[in-house]
């Protein structure tokens, strides 16, 4: 650790106070600090440089990290969390291609967040005539009752896109704006793994609007670094009101299994535990943002405690 000649009188009070409590929780035989010293060294040629032992250095980031923190939760409480939206250029958008300023910003946003939205990317033709179709099997899916593909209840269900060609637009499937956004995370070549939805369903006449437990897509073992990412594509413009995503921000990072409740495999795995969410709460509450039809949704999918909870509604 070293210090500037430069530094001025208060900055080398609070220096000489941290000096002073590391000197005395340091163990009697090991001396708190000192000089290089002997014949053959160059220490002379560096007066201002003094040299901490490691555990002095192993505090001083402890230090440091425990102040970050407390400001981060400061903030919390007077920044309410936002999700982060990109919008580019009718430009971009007609050569397919962010610039180089905007594609930083959503890297940015999925490295700190773990999500970004990039708005109108998606022509409102193509989505709308997916949508129709989409619409018509989710209602079939949803009279199978018992039987049908739900998740955690009734009011969400699994429902894959139509395999036929005259549904598959290349700027919902194959989006050259979102395959650059995964590459920039991911690096070249990201190979397509999964194609699917999750439906919040009305609520049929009778029936109370239910959600979804607070969980992790990810509920098996996976490394820390980003290893998958999720393209979402709204179908219509997602509110609170009809049923928009509840996301968690910046869960992405910082969890492992233990943070989850049900084994991969069950049908309600990857529930997060509450006491964690209670805690996560109180730094980073979760929201339901409003996304406009025609974005595009990054998700960073190395996240055990997951950004995912769908609730059905009235509408």
């Amino acid at each position: 650790m070293s210090f500037k000649q430069d530094t001025d009188g208060r900055q080398w009070d609070y220096i000489k106070d941290d000096l002073k409590s590391w000197r005395n929780s340091c163990p009697r035989h090991m001396k708190p600090y000192s000089r290089l010293q002997g014949e053959n060294t160059t220490s002379h040629l560096f007066p201002a440089i003094w040299f901490l032992q490691p555990c002095h250095g192993a505090r001083f980031i402890k230090a440091e990290a425990s102040q970050q923190e407390l400001i981060r939760q400061l903030l919390a409480f007077t920044q309410p969390p936002q999700v982060g939206v990109v919008r580019p250029s009718a430009q971009e958008v007609k050569n397919w291609t962010l610039d180089s300023r905007n594609l930083e910003k959503s890297v940015r946003h999925m490295h700190r967040d773990g999500l970004v939205v990039v708005e109108d990317v998606v022509p409102h033709e193509d989505i709308d005539i997916l949508n129709k179709k989409m619409i018509e099997d989710a209602h079939t899916l949803q009279a199978r009752g018992d039987k049908g593909p739900f998740n955690y209840n009734k009011g969400n269900i699994q429902q894959d896109a139509p395999p036929v060609s005259e549904y598959f637009s290349p700027s919902i499937f194959t989006n050259p704006i979102a395959t650059q956004i995964t590459t920039a995370m991911m690096g070249p070549r990201p190979k397509w793994t999964f194609c699917s939805a999750n439906s919040a369903m009305a609520t049929l006449p009778g029936g109370t609007p239910q959600r979804q437990p607070v969980h992790s897509d990810a509920d098996f073992a996976h490394p820390d670094h980003p290893f998958a990412l999720v393209v979402n594509i709204p179908l219509v413009t997602t509110t609170p009101e009809n049923g928009s995503t509840e996301i968690w921000l910046g869960t992405h990072n910082g969890f492992g299994l233990d943070a989850q409740e049900g084994a991969h495999g069950e049908r309600a795995s990857g529930r997060i535990r509450e006491e964690l969410l209670r805690q996560r709460q109180e730094i980073s509450p979760p929201l339901q943002p409003v996304i406009k039809k025609g974005s595009i949704v990054g998700d960073a999918r190395h996240d055990p405690l997951c950004t995912v909870v769908q609730e059905q509604n009235e509408t």
